[in-house]
């Protein structure tokens, strides 16, 4: 009988034997025993999969030889760096039909915790572009901490599982791949033994292999036994797609080409730069558009602590908010840049993101939040506790709330200045996560983007990101939601902040796979599929040890960062001159910038509680989260 099972019996008797010295004794030790068990497992791995679609001409076209689509489907397993294994793992976190909604989207602590991680980026900012500052960036960290950065800085394992001749847009053939995913797991059983459960695996990819994911283990949850149901995968939604998600809202929202002649806009620093590779569809250039946003508000958060500061140029000296600690006391001068740093950020840079209204359901259990009766429909609750007790709801009259008068002229400027702000540091906060592996800080950027997908009209993320962030808090055991968070990046570089997400290093390995694939000039079969694709990184590797120790001279396969900074102090010089960051009303940009029309003014949180709501329901009939 191993450590778990007695740690298991002697908490199953701890009301009968309670007291008694020598059970007291027993259960410290299996305590001991059961924390020194799960400190020498195997810390886990996860899944990655992304389809590969390859295209091959033939030389002499025939009516029987023509060129052929290669639908294709690659996996990659990687080794937990988190692993989670001193945490429970019997049941779930919490229980889904009490959980309350508010917890799903961004609460006050959500927002401190963004206020002060959005003031760190501003304060490196103005410490890297602004004179006067540049002896700050020596007491700023050179990076946000986490509990876990020593295992985030460690490289990834990851073990090819081959490329299967499926095709993920296929209900089949997702069902066939989930199957052979579903051999690697611990526990899996091949015979009708019904009670053998196997163990939990996670398994990740883009949105659309995450639904597909979902539909394939769906379609077989009336199987015998627990492995024919499939129930050992957990699937997961990663980050890189995300992170093109968030880039098409900005776009969305920001970019106009009716906009070219009104200086401080997206599509008008286009034009001032001369970034011709930059389109309306952010898609068709990911990078491109990438680099474009990042220069912009680069140069928004310099061009704001100029007029913050009071001062007329990048190296002039500030009139106002001065420093009056003593000349070179470190701690002063951080508490100085931080300080400012942060009033700029909550002026200017952190979303006004609305919260669920107090009135009708907070769960699903339907329970009167005053005397605890139970009811089966929402509307009934709802009449309840406003009729009975009073609870002010807008179906029967009273609100509770105080209506906001807006203002008949707005400054659309100010509003675009806003808006542009709040959406660029999002992305440079979730880039910055990223980097770093910190999962907890790219969950909580999620909580946001989940109602910036929603008013944005982009609901499939926006449900994918629900159901993520669903899973970390109620749907999974303490461990799994733990890996989850966690093990969101791959790192092969071993350096602090070069981390990137688990679907992009997918996406180097489907390029690795398709230039090997290329250079085969025989015949397309699964067999000759799956050897190609199980050599290409070693080969790859093999290659590249080769030509160090030969010293070949190649260009490096690192990214080396961009310098932008000529652009970004062309713009800045450009928006000294527009006083962007000053509400001066009846300036507009074209197209206008209303308040109601900024995204997060347009949500109906009544309408977001419901959805909510409903998710939660559909989330709990998944079979394989039971």
């Amino acid at each position: 009988m191993n450590s778990v099972h007695v740690y298991e019996e002697l908490v199953s008797v701890h009301q009968d034997a309670d007291g008694d010295p020598e059970f007291t004794l027993a259960l410290a030790s299996a305590r001991q025993d059961l924390q020194q068990h799960r400190k020498n497992m195997h810390p886990g791995y996860y899944f990655v999969g992304d389809n590969v679609d390859l295209r091959t001409k033939v030389r002499s076209m025939t009516i029987t030889n023509q060129n052929k689509d290669q639908h294709m489907f690659q996996i990659c397993a990687y080794e937990n760096r988190v692993s989670g294994n001193h945490l429970d793992n019997s049941r779930p976190k919490t229980n889904i039909d009490t959980y309350n909604f508010k917890h799903l989207i961004p609460s006050e602590h959500e927002k401190k915790c963004l206020l002060s991680e959005t003031t760190f980026l501003v304060a490196q900012q103005w410490s890297k572009f602004i004179s006067h500052f540049l002896p700050y960036i020596n007491v700023l960290p050179k990076y946000i901490s986490h509990e876990y950065l020593k295992e985030m800085k460690s490289r990834t394992n990851r073990i090819n599982l081959g490329v299967l001749m499926k095709c993920e847009q296929y209900n089949e053939d997702m069902t066939d791949i989930c199957e052979f995913l579903h051999t690697f797991i611990p526990g899996h059983e091949t015979n009708d033994d019904w009670q053998k459960k196997p163990d939990k695996v996670l398994s990740g990819g883009d949105y659309l292999t995450f639904e597909r994911h979902k539909q394939a283990q769906s379609s077989k949850r009336n199987g015998r036994t627990p492995s024919k149901r499939l129930q050992g995968l957990i699937p997961k939604m990663e980050e890189f797609h995300n992170q093109a998600e968030l880039l098409k809202v900005t776009c969305s929202q920001l970019y106009n080409t009716s906009s070219a002649r009104n200086q401080g806009t997206l599509y008008a620093a286009r034009n001032t730069l001369n970034s011709r590779n930059v389109t309306q569809q952010s898609s068709q250039d990911f990078y491109a558009c990438s680099d474009l946003v990042e220069k912009v508000t680069t140069a928004y958060i310099v061009t704001g602590g100029l007029q913050y500061f009071g001062m007329d140029s990048l190296n002039s000296v500030p009139t106002k908010n001065i420093y009056n600690g003593a000349i070179g006391d470190k701690k002063e001068m951080y508490e100085y840049i931080l300080v400012h740093a942060s009033e700029f950020a909550k002026r200017f840079c952190v979303p006004d993101t609305p919260l669920l209204p107090e009135y009708g359901p907070q769960s699903n259990s339907l329970i009167c939040r005053y005397c605890n009766k139970e009811y089966k429909r929402p509307k009934s609750l709802r009449k309840h506790e406003a009729k009975v007790h009073g609870h002010p709801d807008p179906l029967y009259g009273d609100t509770g709330i105080t209506e906001i008068t807006t203002q008949t002229s707005e400054d659309g400027v100010f509003n675009y200045t806003r808006l542009m702000l709040n959406l660029g540091l999002l992305r440079m906060n979730h880039n910055d996560a990223i980097r770093m592996g910190d999962g907890e800080h790219i969950m909580r950027i999620n909580q946001f983007l989940v109602l910036f997908y929603k008013a944005c009209n982009c609901p499939k993320y926006a449900y994918g990101l629900l159901e993520t962030i669903a899973q970390t808090k109620v749907l999974l055991t303490e461990r799994m939601a733990h890996r989850l968070i966690w093990n969101r990046t791959v790192n092969h570089r071993g350096e602090w902040d070069s981390n990137h997400p688990n679907d992009l290093d997918i996406e180097h390995c489907n390029k690795v796979f398709k230039d090997e694939a290329h250079s085969f000039r025989g015949t397309f079969t699964e067999k000759t599929v799956s050897r190609v694709s199980r050599s290409a990184l070693s080969l790859q590797s093999v290659v590249q040890c080769f030509d160090t120790n030969c010293h070949v001279k190649k260009a490096t396969s690192k990214h080396t960062a961009a310098d932008f900074t000529e652009d970004i102090l062309k713009l800045v010089e450009q928006y000294q001159k527009l006083d962007l960051f000053s509400i001066i009303p009846g300036r507009q940009h074209d197209p206008s910038f209303q308040k109601s029309k900024i995204p997060l003014f347009q949500l109906d949180m009544d309408g977001v509680r419901n959805w909510i709501s409903a998710s939660l329901s559909d989330y709990k009939r998944k079979h394989f989260y039971g």
